[in-house]
């Protein structure tokens, strides 16, 4: 009869302490935006302060990538493979155009980019004068603000990919046509056109970080419970189980 009341006493305990423990968690966790340390407002206000001054960073592996292309297209220029195919001569003209164009084209992009597109200073100026009284009014500032986060990061994503895809096709259809040295060169280029996937624009790091300080606030939630001893009679005894959420 004791055992009886122990264990119904350890039962009603534990799920007293495992509901209450699920209410305080489930509170923090309707609302990460507002429990995320740094704050996306915080961050974003940081980034603002040193966007200036990080342009050429962010930029430097497509500008490196853009300016290799086009050296592989000055030293393809006028260098056909030795061959009786007038072919070759025609397809290595072409290949320099398109080198041109697409190495051209991508240090114009970035360095448009880098001189008057500042999503950080703009997302900032826009929620700094927001609100922050009430819960509500805290969540959207901090919902736009990670709006202001994912947005120069989706559209790093297209770039960087596009940038990938274009420099390396480029630098592949010289290497067809040019001659050996043009072909050490739009080999080069074809390995400095990998460099923005190791190193990618800061919008994209910026944004990540910022999802993976947010995902850990769904950590382990521990509540003690009854467990199943591993005897033969699989007498219960207490225990502590641990849960994860994501």
């Amino acid at each position: 009869m004791t055992r009886l009341l122990c264990a119904l006493l350890f039962c009603f305990t534990a799920c007293f302490q495992a509901h209450s423990a699920e209410e305080n968690n489930l509170k923090v966790l309707d609302y990460p935006e507002l429990h995320v340390t740094p704050s996306a407002s915080q961050r974003l206000e940081r980034l603002a302060k040193r966007e200036r001054a990080d342009r050429l960073k962010n930029h430097s592996a497509m500008f490196l990538s853009s300016i290799a292309t086009l050296v592989a297209t000055f030293q393809a220029t006028d260098s056909p493979q030795v061959s009786d195919d007038p072919d070759n001569v025609d397809q290595n003209q072409i290949s320099t155009q398109v080198g041109l164009a697409v190495g051209g084209g991508w240090l114009l992009t970035n360095l448009l980019l880098a001189t008057s597109y500042n999503p950080y200073s703009k997302g900032y100026g826009e929620i700094k004068k927001m609100k922050a009284g009430s819960q509500r009014e805290r969540l959207a500032k901090e919902r736009f603000a990670e709006e202001a986060l994912y947005r120069p990061a989706k559209l790093g994503t297209r770039l960087l990919w596009f940038s990938v895809i274009t420099n390396l096709a480029a630098s592949a259809y010289m290497m067809g046509y040019a001659n050996a040295d043009a072909k050490l060169a739009a080999g080069v280029s074809a390995a400095v056109a990998l460099g923005p996937i190791f190193f990618p624009y800061n919008w994209i790091e910026s944004a990540n970080q910022h999802r993976l300080y947010k995902k850990k606030i769904y950590g382990p939630v521990a509540s003690l419970t009854l467990l199943r001893d591993g005897s033969q009679n699989q007498q219960p005894q207490a225990g502590l189980g641990v849960t994860y959420s994501f």
